[in-house]
């Protein structure tokens, strides 16, 4: 599995869980508050280059220090608080002892003890906080600490003594930890009461578990073809309804079809359908980053229409038009950039999210001198056409001034450069006269110039720049690129365009602003063919054309009948898995389900994508879904949950070494899951425990199956007392 960290899900193990303080701390929980007594702290000294440090060796409480740092450690506990509390701490410290040993001298002579409290966030419905003591004091030049000191904290309201909530005994991981066990039962009653009116509530849907349901997806804008008999396949049923009730759905929304070669007005084998289909884009991305692929759904609902395409005008004379308005942007993804320096430092396993800069590039330069050249198909006319280059700046060197120099030219033509000083986006564009331009293929050109340290050197080994798409944007004669045409033009009168270059004779035209569709014949022979649209007065024109080159054919699949969105079931394991191995995973959940007694619930992550993500592939909809079981399903709420499946950093395979499938997706780069388990409060405190078998077949999920119920029931033996403990990253 490709980047991914193996967790050994915490359901396996069986825990001995005890509430109890340890040590040499004792707790005593108030109706109002916490007592914590701190007492006869066993002191050992750790040296370093400079200095002899104190270290309390018998708690389990106290927060590591650097060996080098001259920050002393500190003792800290997380207490539970009631909803809505402002918790004030005091200390009374009773007595303190003379540390021998310690470094003195000056080194400490600023040391005083204090005790600090600050809020968490909310772990499984517990709003936690953390109290932080610093038992030292230098006092005439002697280091101290205090040999027992009383930490009172005041919650300000008071908590009801007696709960019948019980804590499920696989919960009880989840705060073993907190110091104040005694009132958790108390807290999670009644902090669920209060959240009861902000649980997530199932949104009125546009997914209707009663009826059924065709998936169609596509990877491309433009015309996107479905036969009707591939959907009759599907689901028998469809067949003998009426076509106007059938209902063709995107994002939660009705979406215009065209049925053609209807003779009847039922649905039968002999009809097809078109629509316009879509790429895969992200919410501020061109490409959507974990998926190629925009879906479709199809079904049929006798109670209401569908939305139709509407045949465009038949108009055979008018006055002829010779250029149109062109606006095309042409992007590839096909290296990764892992961010700019800056946040960097913040990310790890538990934040995974986008830092400036991260994402996938047409080219990526990590050192100036370098130059980046594509071929774009312009057909000019006499108007100017503008050139855009978007980018990202990836260098922030204060010995350099600028940091990158860049530029763009069009056949040789320098249009637009720039000097950049630190990281970030940039745009480079020109308006291009038509003598620079060809009819035809004009190459495209961006260079990372060379620069020069103070010295007048010339540097190209430590600054970079990456490219990230080009637009084009003008007046231009209507022409087809691989099968497709795509402008815009507004008609003051009946009109007559000619759009050449089609690779077949048969041409479908759509505009989706005004909802007409168009099927032609085109002109011509050998490849090379003409077609003749009539536009009618006094209209917005939005129209994309394509030949059968270039029409995508849709197969048809037929979903499952799913209710993740109504279910009110309790289920203490989650384990989501792919269709491929959902067998396999099955008779783990069961095998759980037996031996631990522990309520297990299998569901196969592609319902997950129709119902909370509209069929998007995206680790958002997993979250979704989690969120939405965590909040909604009876308690107490699931406690595990398992990825069933392998997953990968780059799901679309866009960089040369991707291999991997994103069976189950996960999410950041560097990949965590650790992201999924975050499911109440703005803070990292997971409220599940998660972990993932990465597997990418059903033969491995088999053999992994096979192997942990043959572990789990060994008969104990001398050799499970040795271990080997491994860590790995990404």
């Amino acid at each position: 599995m490709k980047k991914i960290i193996l967790l050994i899900c915490a359901f396996f193990i069986q825990n001995a869980i005890s509430f109890s303080a340890q040590q040499y701390s004792h707790v005593q929980s108030l109706p109002s508050g916490v007592e914590i007594l701190f007492k006869n702290p066993d002191v050992g000294f750790v040296k370093t280059a400079s200095y002899t440090l104190p270290r309390i060796r018998n708690s389990e409480y106290t927060d590591y220090v650097k060996p080098d740092s001259l920050v002393l450690e500190t003792v800290s506990y997380i207490i539970a608080i009631p909803t809505g509390s402002e918790p004030k701490v005091s200390a009374q410290y009773l007595r303190f002892k003379k540390l021998e040993g310690a470094s003195t001298g000056d080194t400490f002579k600023n040391i005083v003890p204090t005790v600090r409290i600050a809020k968490l966030g909310i772990k499984r419905g517990i709003y936690l906080a953390h109290v932080q003591l610093q038992p030292y004091a230098f006092e005439n030049g002697v280091l101290k600490i205090a040999d027992s000191v009383k930490i009172s904290v005041d919650f300000g309201v008071k908590i009801p003594s007696e709960s019948n909530r019980k804590v499920a005994t696989h919960e009880e991981t989840f705060f073993k930890n907190i110091v104040n066990s005694a009132h958790i039962p108390a807290l999670l009653h009644a902090n669920n009461f209060k959240h009861g009116e902000n649980i997530l509530k199932a949104e009125k849907s546009w997914y209707d578990p009663g009826k059924d349901y065709v998936r169609l997806a596509t990877t491309r804008d433009g015309v996107a073809h479905v036969s009707m008999r591939d959907v009759l396949t599907e689901v028998p049923a469809f067949k003998g309804k009426t076509l106007n009730n059938f209902h063709l759905i995107f994002k939660g929304q009705k979406y215009p079809i065209a049925f053609i070669n209807d003779n009847n007005s039922i649905a039968d084998e002999a009809d097809e359908f078109i629509f316009l289909g879509r790429r895969a884009a992200g919410d501020t991305t061109w490409f959507d980053t974990y998926t190629n692929e925009s879906v479709f759904y199809l079904t049929y609902d006798e109670a209401t229409e569908g939305e139709f395409l509407k045949p465009m005008p038949v108009i055979t004379s008018g006055a002829e038009i010779s250029k149109v308005k062109v606006q095309y942007h042409f992007e590839k993804d096909t290296e990764y950039h892992w961010g700019d320096d800056r946040g960097n430092h913040a990310i790890g396993i538990h934040n995974t999210n986008p830092v400036q800069g991260e994402g996938f590039y047409w080219k990526v330069f990590y050192k100036t001198g370098q130059e980046f050249r594509t071929e774009i198909p312009i057909f000019p006319t006499d108007e100017p056409i503008t050139v855009r280059l978007y980018g990202h700046a990836l260098s922030n060197h204060s010995s350099f001034n600028p940091d990158v120099n860049l530029a763009l030219l069009i056949n040789d033509q320098t249009i637009d450069s720039v000097g950049l000083n630190g990281e970030q986006d940039f745009v480079l564009s020109g308006v291009v006269p038509p003598r620079f331009l060809k009819n035809g293929n004009n190459s495209i050109t961006f260079q990372s110039r060379q620069i020069q340290d103070p010295s007048g050197n010339v540097v190209d080994t430590v600054n970079g720049s990456a490219v990230d798409y080009i637009t084009i944007e003008g007046q231009a004669k209507p022409h087809v690129m691989n099968g497709s045409a795509h402008f815009s033009i507004s008609t003051a009168q009946n009109s007559l365009i000619n759009v050449e270059g089609f690779k077949s004779d048969r041409v479908f035209v759509i505009d989706p602003v005004l909802k007409e569709y168009q099927i032609t014949t085109a002109l011509g022979n050998s490849g090379n063919f003409t077609a003749k649209l009539g536009l009618e007065v006094n209209k917005n024109y939005n129209i994309i054309a394509n030949d059968n080159s270039a029409i995508e054919f849709i197969r048809a699949q037929r979903q499952n009948r799913t209710r993740l969105k109504e279910s009110t079931d309790q289920a203490d394991v989650i384990i989501i898995t792919h269709g491929s191995f959902k067998t396999e995973a099955e008779r783990l959940g069961d095998y759980r389900s037996r031996t631990r007694n522990l309520k297990v619930t299998v569901i196969d992550v592609e319902d997950i994508f129709k119902e909370f993500g509209f069929g998007r592939h995206s680790p958002f909809a997993v979250k979704d879904f989690l969120l939405y079981a965590y909040q909604n399903w009876s308690k107490p709420a699931p406690s595990y949950v398992i990825m069933f499946g392998d997953a990968s950093w780059d799901p679309r395979k866009v960089t040369s070494d991707a291999v991997e499938t994103d069976f189950v997706p996960v999410f950041g780069k560097p990949v965590s899951d650790y992201w999924y388990t975050l499911l109440d409060g703005d803070d990292y405190l997971s409220e599940i425990h998660i972990g993932r078998i990465p597997v990418s077949s059903l033969a491995e999920g088999k053999n992994v199956v096979d192997k942990i119920i043959e572990y789990d029931t060994l008969a104990p033996q001398p050799w499970m007392k040795r271990f080997l403990a491994l860590a790995g990253g990404y």
